[in-house]
């Protein structure tokens, strides 16, 4: 009976698959003393102290979760047959919907690898496409902290403002100006909009660019959207 027993527990570790990978900061740095949590029965449980974590699953479909701190990352994860699957997490902050976007940069990193059969020349590749999502994922950061930075127009050396119209303005136009100036001559272009609510967004937007052409205002990107200032 013992000796049943025995084989049976030898057969289930024999079948198990394995679920291993690194854990990155934003920077792309190894995130250490992380809490990483796999939501078996039981629940499966370990602290990736120098960056990496493994786990022996079942197939069936997992969800991989990771924190430290103030950042943390998770992930659904379906092991589908025996052998070995590699998912690398990045942990982030405090982001809005750029996480989506990572996480489908990072999705690409689910392949898995048969014991049996792999070759040399199979982990090269694997090798050569994390090289590549590391550095898809290290530029993208890079886009994202550039495109939320605060951004002025520069007037480059050489190139002189455009200057002003001579036609009169146009009644639409100056109710624009009074707007900006109850904002004490500057404010988001949301709030200009939600000041004047019975115009349309095209509307406003092209007054906007009138003005802008007259050299009266000018637009500052900021983040998402624009700040009008009056010149």
């Amino acid at each position: 009976m013992k000796q049943w027993f025995f084989w049976l527990a030898f057969c289930g570790l024999a079948s198990a698959s394995v679920l291993y990978g690194n854990l990155y900061d934003e920077s792309l740095n190894p995130s250490t003393q992380a809490l990483v949590t796999l939501n078996t029965t039981p629940l499966q449980e370990i602290v990736a102290v120098n960056g990496s974590y493994e786990f022996q699953v079942g197939p069936g479909t997992y969800l991989l979760s990771a924190r430290q701190a103030n950042a943390s990352a998770e992930k659904m994860v379906t092991v589908a047959q025996e052998g070995s699957y590699r998912i690398d997490l990045i942990l982030l902050g405090d982001v809005d919907d750029d996480t989506e976007l990572l996480e489908e940069v990072l999705n690409a990193s689910d392949v898995p690898t048969n014991p049996s059969t792999q070759t040399e020349s199979s982990a090269w590749w694997a090798y050569a496409l994390a090289t590549l999502l590391a550095l898809a994922a290290a530029a993208y950061l890079m886009y994202r902290n550039k495109t939320r930075a605060p951004q002025e127009t520069k007037i480059q050396p050489g190139l002189t403002p455009a200057k002003p119209i001579d036609t009169p303005l146009t009644t639409d136009q100056n109710k624009v100006l009074r707007v900006i100036d109850s904002f004490n001559g500057r404010c988001a272009q949301k709030e200009l909009r939600k000041a004047l609510n019975d115009w349309s967004e095209a509307k406003v937007s092209m007054e906007l660019t009138e003005l802008e052409d007259r050299n009266l205002i000018r637009k500052i990107k900021k983040g998402r959207g624009n700040i009008i200032k009056k010149t």
